[in-house]
Order: C-alpha cells, then structure tokens, then sequence
C-alpha cells in the first residue's frame, strides 16, 4: 500500500497501491534551490486552514514530534500571512505540502492546493512561486501544471536549479510513459550535477524497467542521510525487495526505516504487508490497527479486512468506500488512481473500469496501463487487456512483474497457452511466485 503523490521524497496516502516510489524529492530539492522573489505585497489570506491544532496530544515517536512540529510551524506561519510581502504565504503553502507529504492523506494536499491556487490568484504570473507550485501539483498528479511550474522555474535568471528541474521534468514523463524522454532528463541531471543528485530519480527509472540490480546500484549513491530522509531510503530498499518477493529483506528494511524515523504509520503499514504476505495476520492485523488510528487510511482498512473476521471486514470495507469517496469528490486526480485498487477487489467492474480509464488518461505511465488492464479482466474484456499489455509491452522497456503476470493471465483465459507460458516464465524472472500476485483476476 502506498500513499498520495509520489514517494520517497514525499512517500506520501495514506496510500493504496505499491506505486511509484522515488522522485518528489527532487521537488523538494527545486523548491530549495531555485529561490524566491518577494512580490509585491497584497492581502492574501488561504481559504482552507487545514491544521487548527497545537492543543492535541502527540505519538511519543519521531512521526509524533515532526508533526507537532509541523502544527506549530503552521500556526506561527498563519499569525503572518498578512503582514507585507508574499514571502511568508509562499512558506505557509510549502509547509502545507511538506505536512502532506509526511502524513499522506488526500486532504492535507488538498489544503496545499488550496493554499497555493489562492496565493496564486492574487498574484501576476511572472510572480507566482513556480518551484513551490510544481511539488504541489506534480503530489496530485497535475502533471501538465507541474511542468508548466518547472518551466516558470527554468525561465529565472538566477537561482534555478537546473539540475533539480531535468530531474524532475523527467519524474513528469516517466509517468507518461515517455522512458526515453525521461532517460534524457535523467542523463541531463546527471550531467549538470554528477554527484548523485539524480539517483533517486535513476533508481525509479531502473524499477519501472524491472532492473532491480541497477534501481538498488542507484540508492547506494546515497549517503550521509539521517532521520526522515534515511527512513526515506530504507522504505523505499524495502519495496525493491518487495517487489521481487524478498519478504525478510524487505521486512528489516522496514525496520530499519522505523529505527530512523520511528512511528511513521507509512512504514507500519509495509511492514503489515509482509507479515500478511507471511500469513503472520495477528501482526498484520495488529500494525493496521496502528495505523488506521493514527491516520484514517483506507487502504490500511481495506487491508485490515482480510486480517478479521467477516462482520468486522465488512465495517472496514464500508469505511474505506465513504472515505475513497470523500477523495475522489475532494481531489480526483490525485484519488482516482488510489481508489482504483479498492474498487478492483471490492466495488462495481464498471465503476473499477471508469476510474482506471481517469486515471490512465492522468498518467498514462506503465503502472496505471497495468490497472487499466486488470480492470478490463475484471469487466471481462481480457482480449483487449491483453492486446493493451502486448503494447506496453513491445513499445516501451517497462516491466514489473504484475504487467508480465497479468498479460500471462489474460492471454491464458484466450487459449493462447503457449504466448502465457512465455510471459510467466520472464515474469518470474522478476518475482518467483508472479502468477500469485494476479491470482485475484482468475475468474
């Protein structure tokens, strides 16, 4: 289960699906480096004021100081927004968006976004905090906005970063799809700052190409990281691990990450994972609880579900429905592809098949036409989610083992045995026991 926006920089949902896991960061590090100028003063005043609180009881742990931390901040920051200058609303929508990021719900970065469009809408263009701007909407899958964000950037004569702009331009269209236009940003980055500042962005290009090896080479050119951002790199180590069915290593990667940065709900609710995948559900169980008390994640609750008995699940269940309603009213484009893993194994095939059209139409990237596909399996068009998967397949160098595993299935459910033997053979290349993973379609 994974979280809003893009992890590792933001390892953001409270999530749902296991998707991409490593540039926002390099968000982080635009926003650090490319500067602002002060525009002119102006009465700005957000209309959303997410976090009301310093007056509420913390988690004794690292997750519970940062966030009290992050209240405080807030606070102090709202006493200011109309003082002169647009400097201290500017770092009002920053904190917003690094709130978000740590705890991951789909209303926090509507907050942010909130927060911005209204700092914006006070603003000329040529004023608008670009850098700021493209972590926000790249965190809720506005992938044209962000760039348009980055471009803004670019465009200032001093203090952009662009190596931190290639970096994260190519994030963008790796999650259109475009690998080869990414690999050139990517090498861009590289080029303009040779000393890792790209790897995390090269890790998750090696990932989605199912290059395991090169995606881990990559995270070792991290080094000198503390606190969050270790945490960061040991939870992301983790799901590498994951994805190649490597539960023990992934479950002290986990570990490790919660040793960094302790109590951080994201992290638990991966280590729940593999205990359920270990069929250890009484530690399953007992981390989700964890988690959905401290977060109101609805992929923890639908995961909860199958660790309780049949009464309880379905409490969870409706839970988490009204709650990936709530997001999708709230924010579509960031919710739809979150919501779509709820409603594949629990909703209406038509309704699973309207979100996985959205959310491939958001970002059409190799991970949103594999649930494209397995929705059209759901709905019974398995030719056409075959012939979808043969093209991703032959067009672009992305492969994980769900792709592979779910065109095996959907050519097999055709008769077309030997192309399915092909197909799971090279996807348990990737992960020894692919099939499994999309037992959930068989009919």
């Amino acid at each position: 289960m994974f979280r809003l926006g893009w992890p590792w920089w933001e390892a953001a949902p409270v999530s749902v699906l296991p998707v991409c896991v490593l540039p926002v960061c390099v968000l982080a590090c635009v926003l650090l480096a490319c500067g602002s100028t002060e525009p002119p003063s102006s009465d700005l005043a957000p209309s959303v004021e997410p976090v009301e609180a310093v007056e509420r009881s913390y988690p004794d742990s690292d997750y519970g100081r940062a966030l009290r931390d992050s209240d405080v901040r807030l606070a102090d920051l709202r006493t200011r927004l109309d003082t002169p200058g647009a400097l201290h609303r500017q770092a009002y929508v920053a904190a917003l968006l690094d709130r978000a990021r740590l705890v991951g719900g789909v209303t926090d970065y509507a907050a942010a976004l909130a927060a911005l469009e209204d700092l914006q809408a006070q603003l000329p263009r040529e004023q608008w905090p670009h850098s700021i701007a493209a972590g926000v909407y790249a965190s809720v899958h506005r992938l044209d906005a962000a760039e348009d964000a980055l471009d803004g950037a670019q465009r200032r004569i001093l203090g952009a970063n662009h190596a931190a702009i290639a970096a994260a331009r190519g994030d963008l269209y790796l999650h259109r799809g475009l690998f080869e236009v990414a690999h050139a940003l990517f090498e861009e980055s590289e080029q303009r700052s040779p000393h890792g500042g790209a790897a995390s962005h090269v890790a998750y290009y090696h990932w989605q190409l199912g290059d395991y090896a090169a995606a881990d080479a990559e995270l070792d050119r991290l080094t000198l990281l503390r606190g969050r951002h270790l945490a960061y790199l040991e939870f992301t180590r983790g799901m590498l691990d994951f994805a190649q069915g490597r539960h023990g290593e992934a479950l002290a990667h986990y570990e490790a990450a919660d040793d960094a940065f302790s109590g951080w709900p994201l992290v638990w609710e991966h280590m729940a994972e593999v205990h359920q995948a270990e069929g250890r559900l009484f530690l399953a169980e007992a981390l989700y609880r964890r988690v959905v008390e401290l977060t109101e994640s609805p992929s923890a609750m639908t995961m909860l579900a199958l660790c309780v008995d049949a009464d309880e699940a379905a409490y969870w269940l409706r839970r988490a429905e009204q709650l990936h309603r709530r997001d999708l009213e709230l924010l579509p484009e960031a919710s739809a592809g979150h919501a779509l893993d709820y409603f594949l194994h629990h909703g209406d095939p038509a309704e699973a098949l309207d979100l996985a059209i959205r959310n491939h139409g958001l970002r059409p990237g190799g991970e949103a036409t594999v649930k494209f596909a397995q929705a059209l399996c759901n709905d019974g068009a398995w030719h056409l989610a075959a012939a979808r998967l043969d093209r991703l397949h032959a067009t672009t160098p992305f492969r994980s083992p769900e792709s592979l595993a779910t065109a095996a299935l959907a050519h097999r459910q055709q008769g077309g045995e030997a192309r399915a033997a092909e197909l799971e053979s090279e996807a348990n290349q990737l992960h020894p026991d692919a099939i499994s993973l999309v037992a959930w379609l068989t009919p």
